[in-house]
């Protein structure tokens, strides 16, 4: 409903973009935290997910809630280290897929890591949507990684998040030709969160 009323696109994860372009949310490249690729192997079987649909949704809101808290007590005792991407994870699945750019989150570690030593690529990492928001920006050739406010919108709304890149994908004067790529934070129970949106003017 979401992506019908916004004009988004669901992508699944991770996807190739225009021939070199990787997007993911990123936490599948996290293999040193072996703990963390357990639980998430069982949040995205189909059984898992199916079994949780059936719940209410006040239920689902407060399993998640419950999880998160969970995620920063657990996180809090782990090395910042096996947090992050595993580079040669990264680079095996850069190379699977012939891409040059990786564009992703997770991590909490935004930044534009360009190419270096024997990496064949580049690697844009959004933020988390804190006390702003994060795209990255395509203009023809050129990204770039950008931050923005979200104290223009309605605060402790429930869809603040989608509410800030509804607004950012109907931007009437973005110019032609231009693509953003929002990583957005997402129910528990909808694994993939990478949206295309794209400006009036960009051709479909």
């Amino acid at each position: 409903d979401f992506c019908r009323s916004s004009g988004a696109t669901w992508l699944p994860d991770p996807f190739l973009l225009d021939d070199h372009i990787l997007l993911s949310h990123g936490d599948g490249f996290c293999t040193d935290d072996h703990a963390y690729q357990e639980v998430r192997s069982l949040l995205r079987s189909n059984a898992w997910q199916a079994d949780l649909l059936q719940k209410p949704l006040t239920e689902r809101q407060s399993m998640g809630r419950q999880m998160r808290e969970q995620s920063k007590q657990t996180n809090s005792n782990k090395s910042t280290q096996i947090m992050d991407v595993n580079g040669a994870t990264v680079g095996q699945t850069m190379q699977i897929h012939g891409a040059d750019l990786l564009i992703h989150g997770h991590t909490h570690r935004p930044g534009d890591y360009p190419r270096r030593g024997q990496d064949a690529y580049r690697r844009i990492v959004l933020g988390d949507w804190h006390d702003c928001g994060w795209l990255c920006r395509q203009e023809n050739d050129a990204f770039a990684l950008e931050c923005f406010s979200l104290n223009r919108y309605s605060t402790g709304a429930p869809l603040e998040n989608e509410i800030a890149c509804r607004h950012v994908s109907r931007d009437p004067h973005l110019p032609p030709r231009t693509r953003l790529c929002a990583h957005l934070t997402r129910d528990i129970h909808q694994p993939a969160d990478w949206l295309i949106l794209r400006g009036a003017n960009t051709p479909e």
